[in-house]
């Protein structure tokens, strides 16, 4: 008798725990969905929200924020980072001090600080490239658009279709998209070869430029 209850007993304990495992395995799997794709807090491209390996940047992005994140700056030996013109003038290639792989190329504009220096800098253009970011987890526009994708999916993440600027040929092998906001002051240009998704390019603040 003692053993059979024994027995009851060792049953149920496993049973509880197999229903216990279940449902943390469940709760694992939604917050790691969540974490993917539940942090944007806007689904309008306009916003210039982005994600790059599933952090989440909200415009306007700072110089310190990248590198906060670990992102450093490619260094050019003939460029005098500690002066402001020189280093505003130019793009910079950065990358992830943990993977060079990981790497974007961004242009700054100086901010309004008292004491103005690279801290203060904020990102007026960004841009990606297929060369170095995997579709899968690299760089994602908060509407979804991602690198790798085909026009067809970019134009109904988008919402509606522009005209195509063709390269050099005219083909239609490799061409350029190019989306403006209400007041023309934001850019999302992207280039496409052979339909594919190949480079996206935001341009912040376009009629100071």
């Amino acid at each position: 008798m003692k053993n059979k209850k024994w027995k009851i007993i060792l049953v149920s304990t496993l049973v509880f725990a197999v229903m216990v495992l279940g449902v943390y395995m469940l709760i694992g799997q939604k917050s790691e969905g969540k974490s993917q794709n539940g942090e944007f807090t806007t689904d309008d491209w306009s916003s210039f929200q982005f994600a790059i390996n599933n952090k989440v940047y909200t415009w306007p992005v700072t110089y310190s924020e990248l590198t906060a994140d670990g992102y450093v700056i490619e260094e050019d030996k003939e460029v005098d980072y500690d002066n402001p013109e020189e280093f505003v003038s130019r793009f910079h290639t950065m990358y992830h001090k943990n993977n060079s792989d990981n790497w974007f190329s961004a242009n700054f504009k100086e901010g309004t600080s008292d004491n103005p220096g690279t801290s203060d800098y904020y990102v007026e253009c960004l841009s990606v490239f297929a060369t170095n970011t995997e579709p899968q987890d690299g760089f994602v526009l908060c509407n979804g658009v991602k690198i790798g994708m085909n026009y067809d999916e970019v134009v109904a993440l988008m919402g509606f279709e522009v005209d195509k600027d063709l390269y050099d040929g005219g083909s239609g092998d490799r061409f350029d998209v190019r989306y403006e906001n209400e007041d023309g002051t934001r850019v999302l240009k992207m280039t496409f070869e052979d339909d594919v998704l190949e480079s996206i390019y935001l341009y912040d603040d376009v009629n100071s430029r």
